[in-house]
């Protein structure tokens, strides 16, 4: 397949080019972020993680050369001991993958108009999609319904369970997404994982980060997704066209996601907020769940504790997003799969984690207390 030429009329981004923001756009952000906190306190503020938890796992490591060896195996299972409060961390017992669907479209660039539709040719690349009920999107959900999906081929052999959810029509998708979760943790979930039917780039991802970063469009389009300039193009255009609507809606972050008319962002950021101020970790996975990871974190501050990123995709912004959370992703597949995919492919390394610094933190505890008897012994003794 010939790869893409250079585009003429827009200039290629960097591999790793940064998000170009203006002071006062970041000020601005910091004002809105501390409107958004004061507004959102009756929904649920994040508890706070257990650092002197992570803290012990991290220093019985260090105390062995075995221990030492286990590089980020380490850092992971310090995660799970801080979000369980427990050293060592205890296995997981009921992962959870939640994936939301809309039976909504989301207006077309420019509309007021709920009910008109983008079409798929503008909204996305030929490899992407949104957050629109297309054939595809149905099919994906059909297939998570049977079974036959990835991501519950994965979930079978992972010990993860997955559920499948239709964001009702009435308008209030946040709470629902709240309320999804908090069905979850009340059911007995230790871990959850959010997910969408996105398959590929996602322009409606790109043109949110874009938005609420200040991020041009230009830096966030995948030449990698892209199989021609041509599609390159269009996808720069259609993120462009996407965040410029955007621009009718509130400064304030979380007028925004209430105003926005894009049920799945809202259902997503509600349930990982809901999950967080219930002490329970979240696995982000693919772009448009850790984008929503990164509103969750500047709507209510002390969200980011909670958050693990799963995996790495090819996506300008879901590789930035990433990057502002301050996380480092268990697995680089480049996966763009979504549905939470690369969530339940995370779940054997945190797994692993958890099991071998658990035998290890016990090791070391047993020797230290064999050192310990031995030494009264001795005292004895004399």
């Amino acid at each position: 397949m010939p790869m893409p030429h250079e585009p003429e009329s827009f200039p290629q981004p960097e591999p790793d080019s940064t998000p170009r923001q203006s002071a006062d756009a970041a000020a601005n952000a910091d004002s809105n972020a501390q409107a958004d906190s004061a507004e959102f306190a009756d929904l649920g503020a994040p508890a706070e993680i257990d650092t002197e938890a992570a803290a012990a796992v991290v220093a019985a490591m260090s105390s062995t050369q075995r221990g030492r060896s286990f590089g980020r195996l380490t850092d992971t299972a310090a995660f799970m001991a801080a979000c369980q409060g427990k050293v060592p961390a205890e296995p997981l017992r009921q992962p959870r993958v939640v994936i939301f669907h809309s039976a909504l479209a989301s207006p077309a660039p420019g509309s007021s108009d709920p009910g008109v539709s983008v079409p798929r040719s503008s909204a996305t690349g030929s490899n992407g999609a949104s957050s629109l009920r297309t054939p595809e999107s149905q099919t994906a959900a059909d297939d998570i319904a049977a079974g036959s999906a990835p991501v519950t081929t994965l979930a079978r052999t992972h010990g993860a369970g997955v559920r499948l959810e239709e964001i009702p029509t009435d308008g209030a998708a946040l709470e629902f997404g709240r309320s999804i979760a908090d069905s979850e943790i009340d059911a007995g979930a230790d871990l959850l994982i959010p997910g969408e039917l996105t398959e590929g780039f996602s322009v409606e991802a790109a043109a949110l980060f874009g938005a609420i970063t200040k991020t041009e469009p230009v830096a966030l389009a995948s030449l990698e997704a892209s199989l021609t300039t041509k599609q390159w193009q269009a996808d720069v255009t259609a993120i462009r066209d996407h965040m410029f609507r955007f621009r009718r809606f509130p400064a304030n972050l979380l007028d925004l996601v209430r105003e926005c008319q894009m049920p799945t962002v809202q259902s997503l950021v509600g349930f990982i907020l809901q999950a967080t101020s219930r002490r329970t970790p979240v696995l982000v996975d693919g772009c448009l769940a850790t984008v929503c990871g990164l509103i969750a974190e500047k709507i209510v501050p002390g969200t980011q504790p909670w958050l693990r990123s799963a995996q790495l995709s090819p996506e300008p912004a879901h590789i930035q997003a990433v990057q502002q959370l301050g996380l480092t992703p268990l697995l680089a597949f480049d996966l763009t799969t979504g549905q939470g995919t690369g969530g339940v492919l995370a779940l054997s390394a945190l797994n692993a984690a958890i099991e071998l610094v658990a035998d290890e933190v016990y090791a070391i505890t047993d020797a230290i207390n064999a050192h310990n008897h031995g030494a009264r012994s001795s005292g004895e003794l004399l």
